[in-house]
């Protein structure tokens, strides 16, 4: 057992019979190590039997309890740990850091943990929130507690976060607000740096299908263009840094500077910047109040173009009035 301690003071707790050690209180400055972990605190508990370490207090120096392994940085108020595994519990201003998967920006190619590929396998990922449960066995970190998690420009704030570092998944609830920077390469192979923002009541990420979803009242903005309806779903490229094309369902509303288009789905695929709507029916309003309604639309941005096939439901009705060509 590679397990070793030190403090400016030990108190030690003896069995009946002073048959063995039953904990140790370790007290100033802190260093408790244990294999790859290691853990600095003002005061410390080791209970041998149970195989647990209790960390608390502060001094200069060790301002939180902070314990290090090669997955993940953990200061807190307080933090619990049972060495094998090992599981984590931290409670009080809790700052984490999960340590890359990678070098040179390839994840691990012995299928061990990663971050989910929405995210730079060879940069850390931030995350703080108000409580931390952590199993190093099966690499999962549950944040409660005003959770936000980011890496460069990519950020997720919510009630809690879950993120699953051997399946690459992530899950968010509770007021979800995330922001990304994603590529998106039309058919002339012209790259344009896309910014969004969006709100949802659920977040998930799947890495398997590289599928990024919003449930529940899902809004997302993005430069000159804003999308509302009951769920919104993204599907990225292998590289997870461009878009491959967006999903959306329930009540679906996409505006933009030129018009509303609303509808029961929506697909937009980025190679050809293509956004068909369906629904019962579809409608679009322009600038000046012009009202179409079909059973399909087709709107390709790059030329400003729309198409609307109505079949025996098209009509075209004009509102408002409005100096318009």
């Amino acid at each position: 057992m590679d397990r070793a301690a030190s403090a400016s003071r030990l108190d030690v707790t003896l069995k009946p019979g002073m048959s063995a050690i039953e904990d140790a209180r370790f007290a100033q400055a802190v260093r408790f190590v244990d294999g790859r972990m290691t853990a600095l605190a003002s005061a410390a508990r080791y209970d041998l039997e149970k195989g647990s370490l209790e960390l608390t207090g502060s001094e200069p120096g060790a301002l939180a309890p902070r314990v290090v392994n090669e997955q993940i940085a953990v200061d807190a108020t307080r933090i619990d740990v049972v060495l094998a595994g090992p599981v984590l519990t931290a409670v009080g201003a809790v700052k984490s850091v999960l340590r890359p998967t990678a070098k040179g920006g390839q994840a691990d190619p012995s299928g061990g943990r990663r971050l989910p590929s929405m995210f730079k396998q060879d940069e850390p990922v931030n995350v703080t929130a108000g409580a931390l449960d952590y199993d190093g066995a099966v690499s999962r970190a549950t944040y409660k507690g005003g959770a936000q998690l980011w890496q460069g420009e990519r950020s997720i704030k919510a009630a809690s976060i879950v993120l699953d570092a051997q399946s690459g998944d992530l899950a968010a609830s509770g007021s979800v607000v995330t922001a990304t920077v994603l590529d998106e390469v039309n058919k002339d192979n012209k790259k344009t740096r896309v910014r969004s923002t969006a709100t949802a009541r659920e977040f998930t990420y799947e890495d398997a299908t590289r599928r990024a979803t919003y449930g529940g009242d899902a809004h997302m903005s993005a430069s000159d263009q804003d999308l509302t309806a009951g769920r919104i779903e993204l599907y990225l490229k292998p590289s997870g840094e461009e878009l491959e094309r967006a999903e959306a369902y329930e009540s679906v509303t996409l505006r933009d500077r030129n018009r509303r288009i609303t509808g029961a789905r929506l697909t937009h695929t980025t190679a050809d910047d293509r956004y068909a709507v369906t629904g019962q029916p579809v409608t679009i309003i322009n600038e000046c109040g012009g009202e179409t309604i079909g059973r399909t639309l087709t709107y390709l941005k790059a030329t400003d173009t729309v198409v609307v096939d109505g079949s025996q439901q098209g009509r075209t009705q004009t509102k408002g009035r409005g100096q318009c060509p």
